[in-house]
């Protein structure tokens, strides 16, 4: 009986397999197009064993850094049992390992491998289920490159993704133990210690960009010692963390946050006495079609950038290619205001923020405004020029500040006399060395304590 079952589950995976199986491999390869944002492409050509991958790079940069002629071999087996990287049921297992030095052209080559102690070696297994879900293993191993002046050293990197290929969907971690820089002929160090980085794509990408998603990049010691005339020696933590969600089929919310701690006394002097830091933005209901024709304006200025470095290295085509460059930035900076227009919606788009300083009290911002502005027009000098004519009627909505007076006083001695302004003119308050003001903005006027100022009356009343 167990035998039955077996032989008809064996059956069973093998003719979902004839139906799903595809070209699993060109899906992969879109993918990694897709991650690197179109700067770099992949070609895949199939021979006796599995396949071999070669860097397609899109710009002039990456075309000088890569070697074109290096092919990645990936070793496959393809299922419906696999038993490379290990046995199971799939579409199909993979495994390479890469020379990494190789992918860099022959210049670069010769200049790294003299300091290197051995070669950096990645291991790369995969495996790519019934369902299209492709599982890597990423392992780097570790990388010393010993100069006269200076020594390297790089730990094992460790990562793990999940893709949905049906979508391009999924996430990837890393995570690196060490990364050093030492001095030989000074003191000094840069010093990274326990490096985590997660990206993770949400929902499918639109226009081959890989719009929706989140990122972080967590550090928990970054130490940076420098010996001079300046001495220089930092030793704190920090964390990134920004992410793009979806709203609906027309709105998206943006959101970025900081964190930066430390205990040193050193870093704690060089900061001017702020021992934490915390920042929290978010960009609420921003035109999703403005956003995508703001990185494809950006992808467009980096290849008439690219084209331009590539021309100007023929002195008979220089001039030409300066006269078409400007031509080309003039037209392209001609779009941003439609841009702009496209992703602040008015009477929509809000923008919340909340910055925290802590030293021995604690100083912040809070900031929740509703965009009000009228659309602009014309080219982005007047534009900007009209968008300040519209003075306090850009934004409604509420802040609030506390500023601690030997912080404020550490970073600008000036900015004393203006709080101290605000504090004689009514609009703050100060108690034990901290300063308060809160308000609104409604309608294009200022509100403080239960007073609605213009513009020109608030002008008046400071100066």
């Amino acid at each position: 009986m167990k035998k039955i079952v077996l032989s008809a589950l064996i059956i069973s995976v093998s003719s979902t397999y004839a139906v799903a199986k595809d070209d699993f491999m060109n899906k992969i390869i879109k993918f990694y197009s897709i991650a690197t944002n179109g700067v770099i492409n992949f070609e895949a050509k199939k021979v006796k064993g599995g396949y071999e991958l070669k860097l397609s790079p899109k710009t002039y940069t990456y075309k000088k850094i890569f070697n074109p002629n290096y092919s990645i071999k990936v070793e496959v087996d393809e299922g419906p049992v696999v038993t490379k990287p290990h046995f199971t049921f799939a579409k199909a297992g993979l495994v390479s390992k890469i020379n990494l030095l190789k992918l860099l052209n022959q210049q670069t080559q010769n200049e790294i491998n003299k300091n290197l102690k051995k070669a950096p070696i990645l291991n790369y297994e995969a495996i790519v289920s019934f369902r299209d879900i492709l599982k890597e293993n990423f392992n780097l191993e570790p990388v010393v490159i010993e100069e006269d002046d200076a020594k390297f050293y790089l730990s094992e990197v460790k990562a793990k993704s999940n893709v949905d290929l049906t979508n391009f969907t999924g996430a990837i971690d890393i995570d690196i133990n060490k990364v050093k820089v030492e001095p030989k002929k000074e003191k000094g160090l840069f010093l990274l210690e326990g490096v985590t980085l997660h990206n993770e794509i949400s929902d499918k990408p639109v226009d081959n960009i890989a719009l929706f998603g989140k990122s972080s990049v967590d550090v928990k010691k970054f130490a940076l010692k420098v010996d001079g005339q300046k001495p220089l020696n930092l030793n704190f933590t920090f964390n990134v963390a920004s992410e793009i969600q979806k709203v609906d089929d027309k709105f998206l919310n943006f959101a970025l946050k900081t964190h930066t701690k430390t205990n040193d006394v050193d870093t704690i002097a060089f900061s001017k006495g702020i021992k934490e830091s915390k920042s929290d933005l978010m960009l609420k209901n921003l035109g999703t079609q403005g956003v995508i024709e703001f990185i494809k304006f950006s992808q467009k200025m980096q290849e008439i950038q690219e084209k331009l470095l590539q021309d100007s290295n023929d002195p008979l085509k220089k001039e030409a290619a300066i006269a078409a460059y400007m031509a080309e930035l003039t037209t392209l900076n001609n779009t941003l205001v439609d841009i702009f227009n496209k992703t602040f919606v008015s009477n929509r788009s809000r923008i919340i923020l909340d910055v925290e300083l802590i030293s021995d009290k604690k100083s912040f911002i809070k900031l929740n405004l509703l965009y009000k502005a009228k659309p602009l027009s014309g080219d982005m000098n007047s534009a900007l020029i009209s968008l300040a004519a519209q003075g306090l009627s850009i934004f409604d909505g509420d802040f609030e500040i506390q500023l601690d007076k030997d912080l404020a006083t550490t970073i600008n001695p000036l900015s004393l006399m203006v709080l101290e302004l605000l504090k004689n003119k009514g609009f703050a308050t100060e108690q034990n060395g901290i300063y308060h003001l809160k308000g609104t903005l409604k309608d294009g006027k200022l509100i403080i304590n239960g007073k609605a100022y213009t513009l020109q009356e608030l002008t008046t009343t400071l100066f």
